[in-house]
């Protein structure tokens, strides 16, 4: 199965209450570590960040360290199998870092509805109502979640296209 990462939750409209349902999920991990390529794991598949699948034996051993320190249950929520034991890593030349590096784990958060109001385009007239107002369907496009008038008021007081 290819990367998924705009298929990590699957919904589905409930035709009698017009409610999105979710219906399965395709969780993921990311690692990022200072002057590596981002390596992505899901479904039990390494990716690069542009999507193309690295085999088992091309993945670096920073990624290995890391999954070493993952619960089974991370384990098993990205469906990995097949993880090498301490002789078994795959040992390349260019796995070997001059010095170690220390990864870093970057998680991602969603924007806050005030960062998305922030990254509205003042000269994008479809982001904006006749009256200067957020469009709410920016937002919601935006947040893959409806917000009201009022709490889109409440986010940020008074906040307004500029001229």
């Amino acid at each position: 199965m290819p990367l998924q990462l705009d298929k990590v939750h699957v919904h589905s409209r409930d035709q009698e209450t017009n409610r999105m349902v979710l219906l399965g999920t395709n969780p993921y991990i990311r690692w990022v570590a200072e002057g590596e390529a981002p390596i992505i794991l899901q479904e039990g598949v390494f990716y690069s960040d542009g999507g193309n699948r690295i085999l088992h034996m091309d993945v670096p051993s920073w990624v290995w360290k890391n999954v070493a320190a993952l619960s089974a249950e991370a384990i098993e929520k990205v469906k990995l199998k097949n993880i090498p034991s301490k002789e078994d890593k795959p040992k390349k030349a260019k796995d070997a870092p001059a010095e170690a590096v220390e990864p870093e784990v970057v998680k991602v958060t969603p924007p806050t509805l005030s960062d998305v109001l922030m990254g509205l385009d003042h000269s994008d007239s479809t982001h904006w109502t006749k009256t200067g107002l957020p469009d709410l369907n920016t937002v919601k496009e935006r947040m893959n979640k409806y917000h009201s008038r009022q709490t889109v008021e409440e986010a940020i007081p008074g906040f307004r296209r500029k001229e």
